[in-house]
């Protein structure tokens, strides 16, 4: 009769161990240098308006999933129309400083991004030819959370 007993407390200490294992691994997640990490809760941002910073990190597995943003500067580069027939190149280097503004206004959607900036520029651009570069910044990082380091215009 002991020996049955062992086999039945094995088999459970193993069949929590195959339970227990995955949500252990999924307990434990990683941000990349040049990257912030936002900690979503059932959908919903739970982390700081800075992000999550590089290193090793710990979770609710489940409940809790990690999106990663990129926090290099990147190169934006579009052409428009203003003034009639006047067509401008317009180059604008971004960095994202607040993750949750960004992934809120984005869902991390490349196409999304361009399109907003492009219109945020434009509109920008034929309300005021000779925008400022603090005027500029201050509307896209409010807008969403994403600060322009060098901005120009070729006609």
């Amino acid at each position: 009769m002991k020996t049955k007993a062992k086999y039945y407390v094995a088999g459970l200490i193993v069949f929590i161990g195959l339970l227990g294992f995955p949500l252990l691994i999924d307990t434990f997640y990683r941000v990349d240098e040049g990257h912030r990490g936002i900690l979503l809760r059932f959908g919903k941002v739970v982390s700081p308006d800075d992000g999550i910073g590089p290193g090793l990190h710990v979770k609710r597995p489940i409940t809790d999933d990690v999106k990663h943003v990129n926090t290099h500067v990147r190169v934006y580069e579009y052409s428009m129309q203003n003034h009639g027939s006047r067509v401008s190149r317009v180059s604008v280097k971004g960095q994202v400083t607040n993750p949750n503004r960004y992934y809120s206004a984005f869902a991390l959607d490349d196409a999304r991004i361009h399109t907003l900036l492009q219109r945020n520029i434009s509109d920008l651009l034929r309300a005021a030819p000779e925008i400022e570069l603090n005027r500029l910044n201050s509307i896209l990082d409010s807008h969403v959370g994403v600060a322009v380091v060098e901005f120009a215009v070729d006609e």
